[in-house]
């Protein structure tokens, strides 16, 4: 399968102004940023260094769990929906435009925000010392995953409005299940076969310095998920595209 480079960069140009320039869309990672900075201002750190490393670690996991949800979910799904419903998605795949060329020009600047946002993270968050490495890699192997099942919920959907409908139960599970397993136990053994309760795992024990930060279940919980999102997502585009009116 050969794929343009050139449509490649002129569709990512494309859409990353119509990203920037959408406030609906923008909100994932302005709030993940917004809420970690007034959380950190107004709730208390702990009394000793251990207590305010939780803090910093649990209000980085939040902004985390925010940015590649929201953010990863909305702007890869909300954009589909919307040029299908105007049928514009229609006029671009009758030219020359391949549909692998626009997916991935579509969602790379969704990944490069994405990515940005969360190494703004850690100043805002005050985490200091973390391993970078390790911390990108798997901040952006999850919003990979996000960006695929956000993809999915755009191919299905028809309308922006179905496109919420779907996206909002997804964000729910995949953000709060892992957000609040701290503090219930049905929750805490759902979060472990959730790639984002993984990710959250792993950016605690980043926090705390853990000699090993990221387990080798974490690591196969992701691989399950990137291969079955990405499985359902061919699959589906197989039978219908990206236009499946």
């Amino acid at each position: 399968m050969n794929i343009s480079l050139r449509k490649v960069k002129v569709i990512f140009m494309m859409k990353l102004r119509m990203i920037l320039a959408n406030l609906s869309i923008m909100i994932g990672p302005l709030m993940a940023l917004g809420f970690v900075f007034m959380y950190r201002k107004i709730m208390p750190s702990g009394g000793n260094a251990e207590e305010a490393q939780f803090m910093q670690s649990y209000f980085l996991q939040l902004g985390l769990l925010f940015n590649i949800m929201m953010t990863g979910i909305m702007a890869s799904s909300m954009p589909l929906a919307e040029e299908k419903e105007k049928n514009t998605l229609r006029v671009l795949m009758t030219s020359s435009v391949k549909g692998s060329e626009f997916f991935i020009g579509s969602m790379a600047p969704v990944l490069l925000i994405m990515v940005i946002v969360n190494i703004l993270l850690l100043p805002v968050s005050g985490v200091s010392g973390i391993n970078i490495g390790l911390y990108i890699l798997i901040t952006t192997f999850s919003s990979l995953i996000t960006l695929i099942i956000g993809g999915l919920v755009g191919l299905v959907a028809n309308t922006q409005m179905t496109a919420s409908l779907l996206s909002v139960p997804l964000m729910m599970v995949l953000m709060m299940i892992p957000l609040f397993s701290n503090m219930n136990e049905g929750m805490a053994k759902v979060a472990d076969y959730l790639y984002t309760g993984g990710m959250s795992e792993s950016i605690a024990n980043l926090a705390s310095k853990s000699a090993d930060p990221i387990s080798t279940h974490t690591v196969i919980v992701h691989f399950i998920w990137l291969i079955v999102s990405l499985v359902a997502f061919l699959y589906y585009y197989k039978r219908r595209g990206l236009d499946n009116d």
